[in-house]
């Protein structure tokens, strides 16, 4: 039988070679066939994957200076061909390795697609956040299966809230928008990743006496959703008032089980004497 590294180059294999070779392969198409020559190909394949995604990134930024193009020059006349090296030109190629992928690719098992996705996400350095969009522009089959594969959600959209005074009502009025826009996209991977461990990161500090008190609601409601998934808390890089950590610390001590890594600052602009707050010693943390 044909072996997977007699028809690739391993550094660096041919997209269309790989499409083909998994075409020429049905055995790799079986539901149960995950030893071998599968465990060989995991290392190509996600480099397939990988490549996949880095060529939708491209076909972004050349649509981009397409439009620059366009606007500077002029749109080329539909009688032309595209200029070798123009924008369009690497656009055209790059569609057309995209379609050259898309015929192996789709014939894949779920199962195959999700351990591919699983190590690619262990080699990916964006922390997941583009990485899943691009892996959800693939084609059908490769959205409905990342929104149901939970460690693609695991890392969780980042929240920096340093809000500053109040100015302008239109201001005002975007920062609300932006907030409400970091919850709803936190909730939905909260949902997403079901009961996989999570990673993420939330700076508040909207402390200020001039905050907007929207704002200062919308953060503690993001607190307390998040407080209800500790169990979850993988990795966390907490920039949060002390005001939060005294409300919800009894609802967080106990029940951090996965907790690997804290990176934790406090802010207290609280009067009077303030009480300590045992939410993260070792008896609630055995995994730190």
């Amino acid at each position: 039988m044909t072996s997977l590294y007699g028809f690739l180059a391993p550094d660096a294999p041919d997209l269309a070679s790989v499409s083909a070779y998994l075409q020429l392969r049905p055995d790799l198409h079986n539901r149960h066939f995950f030893t071998g020559e599968v465990s060989k190909m995991l290392p190509i394949a996600v480099g397939f994957v990988q490549k996949f995604v880095s060529l939708y990134r491209r076909e972004d930024a050349l649509a981009q200076e397409r439009k620059i193009d366009s606007a500077t020059s002029g749109q080329l006349n539909p009688s032309q061909h595209p200029q070798h090296g123009s924008p369009d030109h690497q656009e055209s190629l790059l569609s057309s390795h995209c379609r050259a992928l898309h015929a192996g690719i789709r014939s894949l098992p779920d199962e195959l697609l999700e351990t591919i996705f699983d190590h690619t996400l262990a080699l990916s350095t964006d922390r997941h956040l583009s990485l899943n969009q691009c892996i959800m522009q693939v084609c059908h089959q490769w959205r409905d299966l990342a929104l149901h594969f939970p460690p693609l959600w695991s890392t969780l959209h980042d929240v920096l809230w340093d809000t500053p005074a109040m100015s302008s009502p239109p201001h005002t009025a975007r920062l609300r928008r932006d907030r409400k826009k970091d919850t709803v996209t936190v909730l939905r991977y909260l949902e997403r990743s079901r009961a996989h461990p999570i990673t993420f990161t939330l700076h508040i500090d909207v402390n200020h006496p001039d905050a907007d008190p929207l704002v200062h609601e919308e953060s503690d409601r993001l607190f307390q959703v998040l407080v209800s998934h500790s169990h979850r808390w993988a990795n966390a890089d907490l920039d949060v008032p002390f005001r939060l950590l005294r409300i919800h610390s009894d609802s967080i001590k106990g029940r951090l089980p996965q907790l690997k890594f804290l990176s934790l600052k406090v802010t207290n602009r609280e009067r009077g004497v303030v009480k300590s707050v045992d939410c993260f010693d070792s008896s609630s943390c055995p995994s730190l």
